[in-house]
């Protein structure tokens, strides 16, 4: 979906990683998974990947008021948390 190329990959694979977990995740474990699918190892290199999801996430959030689709990610429990998790309509997507 055109929703999903916007995002670019790290979106893609933050929405996969939500959608195999029951919708909702920490950013670290989001970032483990990815890192495992990419084969990455090291902790650094963990760390940065979680880095690179957290500024594709809040990026993703705070384009709220320019997209014209409902948005696909939230924060359960408010915008201090590192708990992400699918909207209605990420689920509806995937």
């Amino acid at each position: 979906p055109a929703t999903l190329k916007a995002g670019g990959p790290l979106l893609a694979d933050i929405l996969d990683a939500l959608h195999r977990n029951g919708g909702a995740l920490h950013r670290s474990e989001v970032a483990r998974q990815v890192a495992e699918w990419r084969g990455l190892r090291t902790r650094p290199d963990v760390l940065a990947l979680e880095e690179e999801l957290d500024r594709a996430f809040r990026g993703y959030l705070g384009a709220a008021e320019t997209r014209s689709q409902p948005p696909l990610l939230f924060q359960p429990f408010g915008p201090r948390s590192y708990r992400w998790a699918l909207t209605d309509a990420g689920r509806a997507l995937l």
